[in-house]
């Protein structure tokens, strides 16, 4: 029997006064948080001011709609648990984070200057290949697909699995579930990914993102609810 310490839903069907939106992100008043819109090279990201992830078991789940841009559609969504002291310093190194292959939560590794740890699960719908100008690693795979990153760099994939159908503008939830020394993760309803991991996880600032390049998505985030300081 698992037991939790603290149980949190947001369902954003009023405009929640500690969640804050940043870039191109915005609540949307028909219950929702939108992430990029269909503009090209958009970057959008929420984040919670007062409530962290602690380092122990947790469980978050949400929901995803994503597709309806253009040009094949892109480029991604991301949820990242971060080793960051406070909301203020997140911030400054969300203004950092790049659009495009960046999915607004790259600022680490080949992506920028900071060094830390971070657990970043992606939902990539952009097959990235380097060029070294805009686009600054080579995904895993051609497909879209859910992958586990660290360290707040999107080419740091430590396992993925593909998801070619998530572009269809439909509700998909996740669930993703950290325990001591592993993470699961769910989509639509069937476990997808179980893997050990190497990243020294702390837990602290939770935030989503999402961005677009020369193709672009919707990007919709709903149905928040979190499970954390479980034994």
């Amino acid at each position: 029997v698992t037991v939790c310490g603290q149980y949190f839903l947001e369902d954003f069907t009023v405009q929640p006064s500690d969640w804050v939106t940043h870039g191109d992100a915005y609540w949307d008043p028909s219950g929702w948080i939108e992430m990029t819109g269909i503009s090209q090279g958009k970057k959008g990201a929420v984040y919670n001011t007062q409530d962290t992830i602690s380092s122990g078991v947790t469980s978050i789940r949400f929901t995803l709609k994503t597709g309806g841009g253009l040009n094949s559609g892109a480029d991604g969504f991301a949820f990242t648990i971060i080793d960051i002291g406070n909301p203020q310093d997140l911030v400054t190194w969300l203004e950092q984070a790049r659009s495009g292959g960046g999915l607004a939560y790259g600022f680490g590794g080949v992506y920028g200057n900071w060094v830390g740890d971070a657990l970043t699960v992606e939902i990539d719908t952009w097959h990235n290949t380097y060029n070294g100008t805009n686009e600054f690693h080579t995904d895993p795979t051609t497909a879209s697909h859910i992958a586990l990153t660290k360290n707040a760099d999107p080419s740091n994939h430590m396992i993925w699995f593909e998801t070619p159908t998530v572009e269809d503008y439909q509700p998909h939830p996740i669930r993703v579930d950290i325990l001591n020394g592993a993470v699961r993760v769910f989509y639509d309803g069937s476990e997808v990914i179980n893997q050990a991991v190497s990243v020294n996880f702390k837990g602290g600032q939770m935030f989503f993102s999402g961005s677009t390049g020369w193709a672009t998505n919707y990007h919709v985030f709903d149905g928040l609810e979190i499970l954390h300081e479980c034994q």
